[in-house]
């Protein structure tokens, strides 16, 4: 299409998402040389009182709502400073567009977030992936590479230390009145549905003087849902072992 001496590249009609109440409606004009013009053709803007009115939130605002999510912000905060930082016009309005009708939308982008960060859908895969990622990246040259040692599903068991852990292990047994310690507790990991429970063990040292009080110095941990004294035995042997491995 050519208009005043310019071929013209697109046009669209733009209107309020509180139609049909808000009649508020503009075109939007696009040259191929770059300029662009918008021509409003209703400025009347009206939205019903208590109604919120609000359009998509899309990709660019979805990222960084996520990069958010990501360092550990809730879906409550993030709620709470958009809500704040609305300009009086959006209040008039009853504008939402950077927030959302609700926080749906954001425990939406939240679960959008924790799906894009998992290396694999089904946990099997993921578990390897992660296994492969660590001996990838974790002391690719020295005695105990990564960081996940073993890896079981019948039963289901990941023993977890790296070759760091084993040496500050071995600093940190040296010292005055350190207390060696290992503790169960099913609290810090999610249940499956219809299998045996899951426990996460933990081999912990505590230095007086060193730390703060009531603070410990994980060494290694499983995570097991078969609890018998053999899988106990079988967890400590294996960190002794590369131990041994460590400090020949």
């Amino acid at each position: 299409m050519r208009t005043d001496g310019h071929y013209q590249l697109i046009r669209c009609t733009l209107r309020c998402a509180g139609r049909p109440i808000c009649s508020f409606s503009c075109s939007v004009l696009v040259s191929n040389n770059g300029s662009g013009q918008i021509i409003v053709t209703n400025k009347t803007v009206r939205h019903p009182r208590g109604t919120k009115i609000c359009r998509p939130i899309r990709k660019p605002m979805r990222s960084l709502i996520k990069e958010k999510f990501a360092q550990g912000a809730t879906v409550y905060r993030i709620y709470q400073e958009r809500l704040q930082k609305r300009t009086s016009e959006e209040r008039k309005a009853n504008n939402y567009d950077a927030v959302g009708k609700s926080r749906n939308i954001l425990r939406k982008i939240k679960s959008e977030n924790t799906t894009e960060s998992l290396l694999a859908v089904e946990v099997d895969e993921g578990l390897y992936k992660l296994h492969q990622k660590f001996q990838n990246e974790i002391n690719i040259d020295g005695k105990i590479r990564g960081a996940i040692q073993q890896i079981s599903k019948y039963p289901c068991q990941i023993i977890v230390y790296s070759e760091t852990s084993i040496r500050l292990f071995d600093s940190l047994l040296k010292q005055k009145n350190v207390v060696l310690s290992w503790d169960a507790t099913g609290s810090v990991v999610q249940d499956k549905k219809n299998s045996p429970r899951l426990l996460y063990y933990e081999l912990s040292l505590t230095l007086p003087g060193v730390v703060s009080e009531d603070s410990i110095v994980p060494e290694t941990f499983m995570i097991s849902d078969s609890h018998s004294l053999v899988d106990i035995i079988h967890w400590i042997q294996l960190f002794k072992y590369s131990y041994s491995l460590v400090n020949i």
